[in-house]
């Protein structure tokens, strides 16, 4: 609007204004609008209104013309509806400069005289259609900003969400992001978290593996796993796993990292029964009076606890359990 305002003041016309066509073309809206003093705004009543009505220009604009209106009582008869409503408004005179992006109109900036005829020069026109240029440019850029926020938005959503942890963080370990995952594991806030270091919420013998991993991670490497336990809010001892991915700038340097973390305490703990389990009947089996063997569906020997004197146990692996055992 502060350009509208400039530009027509400039031009000393009455007012200035912004029209943009919808997705589909079919309908169009004033969205932007200046008025000179004593000039009544119309911007309100030029909302959503049928393409029809602005045919007879937007053939022009589409063949990259400015239509220039000195005199409306001069349009010809088939710019009917066009030119009832330029009545309706009281303009007398009018130039309006298509606003293209990839070649196709988007939309248009008007500039009308109410109280007076006007002619623009040619050099006036070239400056009004450098105007249109601009204001196309910052238009999409504002959409394309609006899209980027909303896509931002809707990403951040998820990621928020996630019951998988997430952080992210620069190579001196200061987090830049975490989501509400993370944080709770740790008994803080996301606002706590971020802008500090990741490492004291590791215990101290649990650095310098964890760092080492990350270390080598760069451009050609840029992914690693790393598993650690974790003292949670609670207190408890957790096992986390951690895959950490370095992000990297043009020049191949690593300028952050994201990590996606899970807890694995219940895998970490069966891993442990089991291993505990193994160790246990290994030793009952291994210091059985009896022989105790494992055998494929061939009879081939995969395990045996104990061998006759003077064997050695490459030698019995894979032999047949007959062979070996039966007389």
């Amino acid at each position: 609007r502060d350009a509208l305002r400039t530009v027509g003041e400039f031009a000393q016309v009455d007012r200035s204004y912004v029209f943009q066509f919808s997705a589909d073309g079919e309908r169009y809206s004033c969205t932007h609008e200046w008025c000179a003093e004593g000039i009544a705004p119309a911007i309100e009543q030029l909302q959503d209104m049928p393409i029809s009505r602005f045919s007879w220009a937007l053939e022009r604009h589409r063949r990259g013309e400015i239509v220039h209106v000195p005199d409306v009582r001069l349009l010809p008869p088939d710019a009917g509806d066009w030119r009832a409503e330029l009545d309706r408004e009281g303009i007398r005179s009018l130039v309006c400069v298509p606003m293209e992006l990839g070649g196709t109109v988007r939309g248009f900036v008007g500039f009308d005289s109410v109280r007076a005829e006007k002619r623009w020069t040619l050099e006036g026109v070239a400056l009004l259609r450098i105007m249109g240029e601009v204001f196309m440019s910052a238009l999409e850029r504002q959409r394309s900003d609006e899209a980027l926020l909303a896509s931002e938005a809707r990403f951040r959503a998820v990621v928020s969400d996630q019951t998988e942890m997430i952080n992210r963080y620069l190579p001196d370990m200061t987090i830049t992001f975490v989501n509400e995952a993370a944080a709770r594991v740790f008994g803080k806030s996301v606002k706590d978290l971020v802008g500090t270091s990741w490492l004291p919420l590791l215990p101290a013998e649990s650095r310098r593996g964890v760092l080492a991993t990350i270390a080598t991670l760069d451009a050609a490497n840029p992914i690693a796993t790393v598993e650690h336990p974790v003292v949670a809010a609670s207190g408890d001892v957790r096992w986390q796993q951690w895959t950490n991915r370095a992000i990297c700038d043009e020049q191949g340097r690593v300028v952050e990292y994201q990590a996606v973390g899970r807890d694995i305490t219940e895998r970490k703990r069966a891993e442990e029964a089991l291993r505990t389990s193994e160790e246990k009947w290994r030793s009952l089996v291994e210091n059985a009076p009896d022989f105790v063997a494992t055998v494929d569906r061939e009879g081939r020997i995969q395990f045996l606890n104990r061998l006759q004197p003077g064997h050695r146990l490459e030698d019995v692996i894979g032999r047949s359990v007959y062979d070996y055992l039966v007389p």
